[in-house]
């Protein structure tokens, strides 16, 4: 029987890859107790083979269990072996460091003397870098050098890569695979800035071994260094904590940890959590045992119930055969039916065929009809056609005889007006030579440059006025253009003011309403609309209450992002959704009350209400931009959903800078998906490829909308209320300068007016005077001889005229006879067309009665033809359903044959169909929990088997797991003496160490509380205070002080001793300590040192890294190796 289910098996086995239970692991996994719910009365077969298939899960992880034990005693084994006196080994000493970019060096090589080293440097020169790059290179982390979270913040400011590379001394027998590497292994780690990195383990000659973090490890298993443990690797944080601090139960932790029984303890706890899981899987199963021996008691009383299926087997085969000739009864009834209809549908479709050939008859006498009363209008068609060509003709006729009888007429006057004129122009000839001309010569030639004289001086006078005149009227446009421009610019500050005065206005009702209501944030109508729509809605006008304005349900996650949002929404803003088109017409006569037929009202959309906000799973997909619909915060559903569909929202993504928009979007690969479009914080709209484009935005403005508190917004108001006073005074101001402006133009422009006036009335007055020299200009005299000739030739004209006069009279009298003649042609013809157009008509209107017959008559034939069409379709669905009924009665007859002979029942197959299948039904069931008898009686023999096998095997483990519990408990106690024996010797070492300053130490160990508690005695005081605890020393009285009441140097000391004594019992090839010394006094220092320096092993490297000088004076056999770090570069500025 199984304890664990398949997943418990992958957690103990897979994910762990079975070490959950060593001493190495790390991170453990709560295992998961199956619990396995039952809600029948027995076990499937399925669950009876996870169950043996589990159980063999469980058997290997508690032979796991036992291996890891073993592992713990050889863990232990090898902890107690390093306390004992071994010969030194050099393998695992560092040889060398060298970084580069690394903190805050470009570059740093440093070699390492063997056995003791004291780096000097003062604080900010690297040597605590030293420390670190030893941490981080051998596979450390940033935060076990407490420098960081991540080890990419260790490169160097500026730089890209940072490279650690430390050289491992590898001789004598503790080498670690010598024949790989040589006397020296090189272990070399990259940080990359951008992270990343990587591990090169390089033998003498440089080559790479390997490039795996995991044979570093190995590396520093097998030479016991832990660069994570302080008494290894003291850094300068843990230093000064540890140094510095008092608290027994962190002294302890520190003890646990440097020992690595804190290791041990963890491993042994998780050990025993596993074990009582274990023993609860166990017992939970055991709990299931009685579910199997009900299940065999099920199945015997099962095989026993099938005896008794036979009698209802019987009485089912007879309700089967009744069933089937119920079945044939019933179909004969249908055949006969279907058969009855036929006939019925076939003498409907006979009458309607009778119908349809009379109407055909009546139709064909009726178009007989139509035909000749049509060939009889064409008839008439095409003589009227004639005569209209007759009449056009005559028309013709008679106008062109009227032009003619009309030109002769006018040839007739313009011929005798022609003689009248000659006639007169011949007298006035004749009258002119009679006169004398030879006294008029001698006056003219008199006058003439008298004349002249006049006609020049009044011709100059007239061209200095011109020249005045000319500039006056320059003058004059100048002045008036300038007045026009004064008094265009007036109108337009007029209109200023007015839109001013307008927005004062609407500013104060504005800034009363924001006083009154919040709502007004959306508009001065948004308060006295909202109850206008409330009121509606509480009468019952709308089918759904109207949502808006939208803005009034939205508030931004972001408010940098507000005024995209405000720009990508527009005038939806204030905007209302409603949930058809009749509550739409009832808000829109709403707003018609409130705005009138203005362009002002808000706009309505129209969308069905939905209780759920839509599916946004296409939303954009960016790990490191926002969409629209991430920062907008929308309480209402139907608001969301107008957003969705109506903005797009989530297709929208905010990208704060041009620059990252434009390097995302440009490339299709790097379009997130789902993008429709992108803004930045500039309002700039991108579009991604394939389709790229951008349209650049307005800047960063204040929302108006959203989020926009009442006070807020009453404090804009009033101050661009303010504002347009102020402009409305300026605008005032103005106008008055630019009044008096104009009234001087005036005055200018009237003087000048009235100057080009006076010049024009002087130039009219000398136009005057010289059209009256014209008019009085001498004429010369006529001569004679040139008249004589001009009778002659007008004589001859006059008889010219005379003789075309005669013959133009003689025409007119042919034209009128002419047109008297066309004119009555005219009107015979005009007659006879109208006689025929009334024939015409006449036909035409017997046509249209025919036809009118004749439609009818062929509308209702195709009424009958269309029902014809019907019932021929319904017999056919006829004639199918009685062939289907005869098919179907030949079915049943031939599945009757197996149930002869026939069975005459008066039932409904209905009814006995309904107890036939609840017959069925039972017995099926009743078969399906019996089976067949042999397989229930192997199932039962299999079920008996099992239950006994699972209750053994549940026993013996019961028994293992109580085996494992008595190992694990020996175990424990064998730690708790290893414990007990490391805190001895330390507690030796401690004691021993404090001699040198004259002070008798103790550490106490409670187990039990978990605290260490260090106390010091001096050997020499007789001091005695209250706070300072008594020990008596045979008769002698000492005082007691613990490490919170002792000086800083003393502590320091004191914890320095703890350090030494640590080290006595763990060993490491390598010891680091970081300012360790920073709070000693100079006495105390120097016994510190002296102290370390005594204590250490000659192939044991130390390596000491100390802001103070080093000037005290060593043991010489030791021969410390000094160095000292160069200053940092902002002390040698300080020194300069």
């Amino acid at each position: 029987m199984s304890v664990l289910r398949p997943q418990d098996k992958e957690d103990l086995d897979g994910n762990n890859k079975n070490k959950i239970f060593g001493p190495s692991c790390k991170r453990h996994k709560r295992l998961s107790v199956y619990n396995n719910s039952i809600n029948g009365t027995q076990l499937s077969q399925e669950q009876r083979s996870q169950d043996e298939e589990d159980l063999e899960a469980t058997t290997q992880n508690f032979t796991t269990s036992l291996k890891c034990l073993k592992n713990v005693d050889h863990y232990n084994s090898k902890s107690s072996e390093q306390l004992q006196e071994q010969e030194d080994s050099a393998a695992g000493i560092l040889q060398w460091v060298t970084v580069k970019n690394f903190m805050c060096h470009d570059h740093l090589n440093f070699t390492f003397s063997p056995n003791i080293n004291f780096v000097q440097g003062r604080n900010g020169s690297g040597k605590s870098a030293i420390a670190s790059a030893v941490v981080v290179g051998l596979g450390g982390t940033a935060r076990d050098t407490n420098r960081g979270k991540n080890t990419q913040g260790l490169v160097k400011y500026g730089k890209q890569t940072a490279t650690i590379e430390i050289a491992l001394k590898n001789t004598g027998k503790e080498a670690f695979k010598h024949e790989l590497y040589g006397d020296t292994i090189i272990v070399e780690r990259k940080i990359q800035i951008k992270g990343g990195g990587g591990y090169k383990i390089k033998a003498k000659n440089g080559s790479v071994v390997s490039v795996k973090k995991d044979e570093v490890q190995r590396m520093l298993d097998h030479f016991n260094i832990q660069v994570d443990n302080p008494i290894t690797i003291l850094n300068q944080d843990m230093s000064r904590d540890f140094l510095n601090t008092a608290d027994s139960k962190g002294l302890y932790k520190f003890f646990l940890k440097a020992t690595q029984l804190q290791q041990m303890k963890d491993d042994y706890n998780h050990l025993q959590k596993a074990l009582k899981i274990s023993s609860d899987i166990i017992q939970n199963r055991k709990e299931h045992l009685p579910l199997l021996k009900k299940e065999v008691d099920e199945q015997r009383t099962q095989y026993e119930f099938s005896v008794s299926l036979n009698d209802k087997r019987k009485k089912l085969h007879e309700l089967r055969k009744e069933l089937v000739w119920a079945m044939i009864i019933q179909a004969e009834k249908e055949e006969v039916a279907s058969h009855k209809e036929l006939e019925r549908h076939e003498s409907s479709v006979k009458a309607v065929q009778d119908k349809i050939s009379s109407y055909a008859t009546k139709s064909e006498e009726e178009q007989n009809l139509y035909r000749k009363i049509q060939e009889e209008l064409n008839n008439i068609s095409s003589k009227i056609k004639g005569l209209s060509s007759k009449v056009k003709k005559a028309r013709e006729d008679m106008v062109d005889a009227k032009m003619k009888h009309k030109d002769k007429q006018m040839q007739f006057n313009t011929a005798e007006r022609k003689i009248q004129n000659i006639q007169k122009e011949i007298s006035v000839l004749k009258e002119a030579v009679e006169r004398d001309y030879n006294d008029a010569w001698t006056i003219y030639n008199a006058e003439l440059p008298l004349w002249e004289e006049k006609m020049k001086a009044v011709e100059n006078e007239l061209d200095v006025l011109e020249h005045s005149k000319n500039t006056e009227e320059t003058h004059f446009v100048n002045i008036q253009n300038t007045l026009n421009l004064k008094e265009n610019c007036l109108e337009t500050i007029h209109q200023e003011q007015i839109a001013i005065k307008l927005r004062c206005q609407a500013l104060e009702k504005e800034l009363r309403g924001l006083k009154s209501n919040k709502s007004t944030v959306y508009g001065q109508w948004v308060p006295q609309l909202l109850a206008a729509v409330d009121s509606a809605h509480s009468k019952g006008a709308f089918i759904k209450k109207p949502v808006g304005p939208l803005g009034e349900y939205i508030k931004l996650g972001n408010e940098k992002w507000g005024h995209v949002a405000e720009k990508v929404l527009g005038n939806r803003i204030t905007s209302f959704r409603v949930d058809n088109h009749k509550d739409k017409m009832v808000l829109k006569t709403i707003m018609r009350k409130i705005f009138g037929n203005t362009e002002l009202q808000p706009s309505i959309i129209v969308s069905k209400f939905r209780d759920q906000v839509h599916n946004v799973s296409y939303e954009v997909q960016s790990d490191k931009y926002p969409s629209l619909w991430s920062i907008l915060i929308v309480e209402d559903t139907v608001v969301a959903n107008t957003l969705l569909d109506e903005m797009k929202v989530e297709s929208i993504l905010l990208i704060p800078t041009a620059k990252e928009a434009g390097h995302i979007l440009k490339d299709k690969a790097a379009v997130p998906e789902n993008c429709m479009c992108a803004f930045t914080l500039n309002c700039d709209t991108y579009y991604p490829d394939p389709n790229y484009r951008l349209h650049s935005g307005r800047g960063q403005r204040p929302t108006k909308y959203l989020q926009v508190s009442v006070e807020q917004k009453q404090r804009e108001t009033q101050a661009e209320l303010e504002h347009s006073k102020e402009n409305l005074k300026a605008c005032h101001q103005k106008m008055i300068d630019m009044r008096a402006e104009i009234s001087e133009l005036k005055n200018e422009c009237n003087a000048s007016r009235k100057k080009s006036l006076s010049i024009k009335q002087a130039m009219d007055k000398l136009h005057c005077k010289q059209a009256d020299l014209r008019n009085q200009k001498p004429s010369p005299p006529t001569d004679v001889c040139q008249l004589e000739e001009d009778i002659r030739q007008q004589e001859t004209v006059l008889k010219e005229a005379q003789d075309n006069f005669q013959k133009i009279k003689e025409d007119i009298a042919s034209s009128k006879d002419a047109f008297t003649k066309a004119s009555s042609e005219f009107e015979n013809v005009t007659k006879e067309e109208k006689d025929q157009f009334k024939i015409a008509e006449n036909e035409k209107e017997k046509l249209s009665l025919a036809e009118g017959r004749m439609n009818k008559q062929i509308h209702a034939m195709d009424i009958y033809k269309k029902k014809e069409k019907e019932l021929q379709k319904v017999k056919k669905e006829a004639e199918m359903k009685l062939k289907a009924a005869s098919e179907k009665l030949e079915r049943q007859l031939e599945r009757a044959s197996d149930f002869q002979p026939r069975m005459d029942t008066v039932r409904s197959v209905e009814e006995i169909q309904r107890q036939y299948s609840g017959l069925e039904a039972r017995l099926n069931k009743e078969r399906a929990q019996a089976g067949d008898p042999l397989k229930i009686a192997e199932r039962y023999k299999a079920t008996k088997e099992r239950y006994s096998a699972v209750s053994s095997e549940i026993e013996s483990h019961n028994n293992l797991i109580k085996k494992i519990k008595e190992s694990v408990s020996v175990r424990l106690g064998q730690f708790k003496y290893f414990r007990k024996l490391l805190s001895i010797m330390i507690k030796s070492t401690f004691k021993s160490s404090l001699v040198v300053r004259k002070l008798n130490g103790s550490l106490n160990f409670d187990f039990e509380k978990e605290e260490l508690t260090l106390s010091v005695v001096k050997i020499d005081s007789e001091r005695c205070t209250d706070k300072q605890s008594i020990v008596k020393s045979g008769n002698k009285k000492v005082p007691k002080q613990s490490l919170a009441m002792m000086s800083g140097g003393e502590r320091s000391f004191s914890t320095v001793a703890f350090i030494i004594a640590l080290w006595e019992v763990m060993e490491s090839p390598v010891r680091i300590l970081d300012e360790f010394d920073v709070f000693m006094d100079i006495v105390a220092r120097q016994q510190s040192m002296t102290m370390m320096i005594d204590a250490s092993k000659s192939r044991t490297q130390y390596i000491y890294l100390t802001p103070l000088d080093i000037n005290l004076s060593f043991n010489k056999k030791k021969n410390p190796s000094i160095y000292r770090m160069p200053d940092p570069e902002r002390n040698a500025a300080d020194r300069n």
